[in-house]
């Protein structure tokens, strides 16, 4: 197995998750990291059409099982059943040849690729390219606030006080909480999203935010660990180091994290019997002077 750091972006074949993805992988790049970017082959084609592949930049392509169909409720489906077996298929053969990912990324609308990376038993982390606010006012709405909000919100002068936010006027309610919403399948998929991230313990959510604009709403759901690390722009990040508030910094801790734990977990699970040898650590996890996460004095021992 080599000890090139590879993670997997999964993201909905839309316009507006595709540019906050690259910007993401564009990040993560630049940190050393290698990024396989998996989306639908319509969006990807699109992608690699219109940009310069940097190195370390890979792109996996599944169908969605779109051809002949007008309900976007129905394509949803046929997206997550194709998506789910092709994103399975890829980490498999990934670990496989030896070259694994040790992380699993995916944006809104695709919650079933972070269902597959716990079947697989690889982490995952879940990427909101919105602000924390709006991520807020969905959870609390799907968490004992939608009776509330659903018989009050066509009320001008109602507002609700949700945990840990100045109060919510109606006006300031996300589209998909309308009656008017037409696409039925948004707020079972943020429902979705949340069951996956209560299966885990103290489940990080990255978010297109920056501490400074957002300092509150990125504390308001106790279960969740709200790590902003935008936001994509190059005008909105000029803006953010302008007031102290660039993420740059959280995502690098966030990614230094994730290696540190995968390298835990790779020194007590993986035993390389070449040889008639095991690994029995892995130490001193640090960049090297490529750039790249690199594990280095890795102490060998015979077994039994």
């Amino acid at each position: 197995m080599d000890s090139c750091v590879r993670i997997l972006l999964v993201t909905l074949p839309a316009q507006p998750q595709i540019n906050p993805g690259l910007q993401l992988a564009k990040h993560l790049l630049k940190m050393g990291i290698d990024v396989t970017y998996a989306t639908a082959f319509r969006a990807v084609n699109c992608m690699t059409k219109s940009t310069t592949t940097p190195p370390g930049l890979t792109f996996f392509g599944f169908s969605d099982g779109s051809w002949g169909m007008d309900k976007l409720d129905q394509y949803m489906e046929e997206l997550k059943r194709h998506g789910s077996e092709a994103v399975a298929k890829l980490i498999t053969s990934q670990a496989e040849r030896g070259q694994p990912f040790m992380h699993v990324v995916y944006t809104p609308f695709v919650s079933w690729a972070g269902q597959v990376a716990h079947d697989l038993h690889v982490p995952s982390t879940f990427l909101w390219i919105q602000p924390a606010t709006i991520l807020d006012i969905y959870y609390y709405y799907l968490n004992g606030y939608g009776d509330s909000i659903r018989n009050n919100m066509n009320e001008p002068s109602w507002s609700v006080e949700l945990p840990g936010l100045p109060p919510v006027a109606a006006s300031d309610l996300p589209s998909y909480l309308f009656a008017s919403n037409t696409y039925n399948f948004a707020l079972q998929s943020l429902k979705e999203h949340f069951d996956v991230l209560d299966a885990q313990n103290n489940p990080k959510v990255l978010v297109n935010s920056f501490d400074a604009l957002e300092s509150e709403a990125l504390r308001a759901i106790e279960k969740l660990n709200l790590v902003a690390i935008g936001p994509s722009g190059r005008r909105e990040e000029k803006l953010a180091r302008n007031v102290h508030g660039s993420s740059d910094k959280n995502l690098k801790t966030f990614v230094e994290e994730v290696i540190s734990s995968e390298a835990r977990e790779l020194s007590e699970a993986y035993i390389f019997r070449e040889a008639n040898v095991r690994v029995a650590t892995l130490t001193n996890l640090h960049f090297s002077k490529a750039g790249r996460f690199a594990v280095f004095s890795t102490y060998y021992s015979k077994l039994p």
